[in-house]
């Protein structure tokens, strides 16, 4: 594998956001006068395609940010934001952000002084000082202790994550690095399991040298990371200068013994090669210290294990493969901006010859058609929510079924998975404190009673709730594929029909009849450039949802990947609530039962009455859970499909704005045809040479013919 550095792929970066930014400038508003272009030239720009000149634009916001996704995982006080710290060669969390971690902090190139937080369901960040985000959002006593009795806290559930500027060398050099929260932390761990891991190209995995390696952190790698060998996954043991030097070849056999299946190749062999560059111990706090002051303490960062875990990140990430296929998705995006600008020149090249009056009258024509189109579009629109209610319904009665099926397996699953030590240990601690039932209708005893015994069960039926739920999120999409794909299947015709049209009245107004074939042609063809574009610029946004960049086959992946977010997000901290009102029940029987009751028939009990509890409450939430769910699945459903509707809209507004400003021209008694010719050849040409150029930077090469034929196809040039 070739391998490529930081500050290489850096230069790469800079370079195709500066052309996608002159590109965006050049076919976006009409501007009228001379812009000086980044990337070299003196245009007078401007074409109209605003919602593509937008896209581009984002895009190349996102390169300029940073094109490596690092997220760094581990549990509590494992040492995530020392390592952090001391990768960026100073306290830019320690003194700030550390006590932040509950939520997902990613640290981005930048220079402003605020923090952008953004919230579930709103468009826009909140934008703070540091110092206000570092006291609003930091891990408070209370929420130390609440995380300490359940796992868990609900605080900040409705924050997605927060953005930090940062100035040091390794994100100037195109480096995203994603602080997340404990492992324990069940409702932001959802987030970083669905959202911000999907998106990271290599995986920091933090273990603590003092206490290798706990349930918790292997049912995380091999329900979350995966299963098998991870060419991906950085295993970090931190803290390995605290153990005694005769014990560290222990620790490390634990370690290779806890993580080796993550090593196998498809032989069945343990891969020796990538286990060593792979697992890396590491005193964190050391490296920190040794780069902390005015100049590098070089023995000691040496001395800390941090060089070579770096050393292999660079070079696994900044490999000419990883490099190219990041930056394939923008050359896909122009392949399908591009034909569209030589067709636009050439139809308003058209027009600047032709009288005002057969303009106008064509104009008149025009516009009716697009009236037509539009009542097209809202047709369109129509069955989409059709669909999506369809879906969303039929997902709902899925769970309802799921949750019957529960109910009757509850007693066999239950005695599997649910533990009653602790809820034994304090009915017998109750009883020694309290001794019979008058005492403990003591108001004080009685609540530190209830909510010890309300804790413990929370605990245990959160346990049980979240694996089947997640289950449950995934059996769904084979549900509702068959629908799923009909909605998809219904939108590309329509969209289909909807392009042709748009094209046959452009070449109306613009009096192209030499391109017929050409509509012909699109007619028989399977994608439509609005689809095509929707695929290629609109699914860049959501693959900052998912972690990948959708092609076309990829939605019902997508889905998936949403419906476990919803199931183990949304519905476990929804139901887990109910349960507290009958805890004290539970709590007054036990006095009873456990002193006439053998051991195993109280259990039976106990699971009886939280059982028949515990769905009692789950039939009384089950309207508002239901359509709570519906409400979710419509909005990811919507979220999904509206840049379609969005991009229909804009096409025609689009066009009447270049219509329009065709006729507005002709109107001037200054206007010189000749001129906006040239200007218009300007801007073809300038577009074809930064294409040129930013395919040369991805593929280090100019392509043929049927290669940039692939890419208009969607299809990868990449050989993975």
């Amino acid at each position: 594998m070739n391998t490529g550095t930081y500050s290489s792929a850096k230069e790469k970066s800079d370079e195709i956001a500066a052309i996608l930014r002159d590109i965006s400038l050049l076919i976006g508003q009409e501007r009228g006068l001379a812009t000086n272009l980044e990337t070299g030239g003196n245009v007078v720009s401007g074409l109209g395609f605003m919602s593509n000149a937008q896209a581009l634009a984002v895009r190349a916001q996102d390169i300029q940010q940073g094109i490596f996704k690092i997220i760094v995982l581990g549990e509590f006080k494992h040492g995530k934001s020392t390592l952090l710290n001391a990768m960026l060669g100073g306290k830019v969390l320690a003194a700030k952000a550390t006590p932040c971690t509950a939520i997902v902090t990613m640290l981005v190139n930048g220079d402003s002084n605020n923090v952008s937080v953004y919230e579930t369901g709103q468009d826009s960040p909140k934008v703070m000082s540091l110092e206000a985000f570092t006291s609003e959002y930091q891990l408070t006593r209370e929420d130390q202790e609440t995380l300490n009795k359940q796992g868990y806290i609900d605080r900040f559930q409705n924050i997605d994550y927060a953005q930090i500027d940062c100035q040091h060398s390794l994100c100037a050099n195109g480096v995203k690095l994603i602080d997340s929260p404990g492992l324990k932390e069940s409702s932001s761990r959802t987030k970083v399991t669905n959202r911000f891991l999907q998106q990271a190209q290599a995986i920091i995995f933090v273990l603590n040298a003092t206490q290798i390696i706990s349930e918790d952190e292997r049912r995380f790698i091999s329900e979350n990371l995966g299963n098998g060998r991870l060419t991906n996954v950085f295993f970090v043991v931190n803290k390995i200068n605290l153990v005694d030097k005769e014990e560290v070849d222990a620790i490390k056999e634990y370690v290779k013994l806890g993580i080796e299946d993550c090593f196998i190749d498809d032989e069945g062999d343990f891969d020796h090669d990538l286990y060593d560059r792979r697992v890396f111990y590491v005193d964190a706090k050391g490296a920190l210290s040794a780069r902390s002051g005015e100049r590098t303490n070089q023995p000691q960062l040496e001395m800390s294990g941090l060089l070579p875990l770096e050393q292999e990140l660079e070079a696994f990430l900044a490999s000419n493969e990883k490099v190219t296929a990041y930056f394939e998705s923008s050359i896909q995006s122009l392949s399908w901006i591009v034909p569209e600008v030589h067709k636009n020149v050439r139809r308003r090249k058209t027009t600047l010859d032709e009288p005002l009056v057969d303009l106008e009258q064509r104009s008149t024509e025009a516009e009716q058609r697009l009236e037509s189109l539009e009542s097209r579009k809202s047709t369109m629109d129509r069955a989409l929510q059709f669909y999506i209610s369809k879906i969303s319904g039929k997902a709902s009665s899925s769970l309802k079924d799921y949750i019957d099926t529960m109910r009757r397996t509850w007693r066999e699953d239950s005695e599997k998975q649910i533990s009653l030590d602790e809820i034994f240990a304090l009915n017998l601690e109750a009883l020694g404190n309290f001794f019979n039932l008058i005492n403990i209708l003591n108001p004080e005893k009685r609540q530190s009673a209830m909510e010890k015994l309300n804790q413990a069960i929370a605990y245990e039926l959160k346990n049980y709730a979240e694996p089947k739920f997640k289950e449950w999120s995934e059996q769904v999409p084979n549900i509702l594929e068959p629908d799923f794909q009909e909605m998809l299947n219904e939108l590309k015709l329509q969209t289909e029909a909807f392009d042709l049209e748009l094209e046959r009245i452009k070449d109306f107004f613009f009096g192209i009849h030499a391109e017929a074939q050409d509509t012909l042609n699109l007619e028989q063809n399977a994608e439509s450039k609005i689809w095509q574009s929707y695929l290629g610029l609109v699914m860049f946004d959501l693959s900052q949802i998912t972690g990948t960049l959708l092609g076309k086959g990829d939605w019902t992946s997508f889905f998936k990947r949403a419906m476990v977010q919803i199931a183990t997000g949304f519905l476990v901290s929804n139901m887990i609530p109910v349960i507290g009102g009958f805890a004290f029940v539970v709590f007054l029987a036990l006095e009873f039962v456990i002193m006439h009751i053998q051991r195993e028939d109280f259990k039976t009990k106990i699971l009886e009455e939280i059982g028949r509890n515990f769905f009692n409450s789950l039939d009384e939430k089950m309207p508002e859970i239901r359509h709570s769910l519906e409400e979710e699945i419509q909005q990811k459903l919507t979220t999904m499909t509206s840049p379609l509707i969005d991009k229909l809209r804009s096409e025609i507004d689009e066009f009447r704005q270049s219509k329009d400003k065709v006729i507005a021209q002709k109107q001037q008694m200054t206007f010189s045809a000749e001129k906006e010719k040239a200007r218009l050849d300007a801007i073809e040409t300038k577009v074809n040479q930064l294409f040129m150029r930013a395919c040369e930077l991805t593929y280090n090469r100019q392509l043929t013919l049927k290669e940039f034929q692939k890419l208009t196809e969607g299809k990868s040039l990449v050989i993975s």
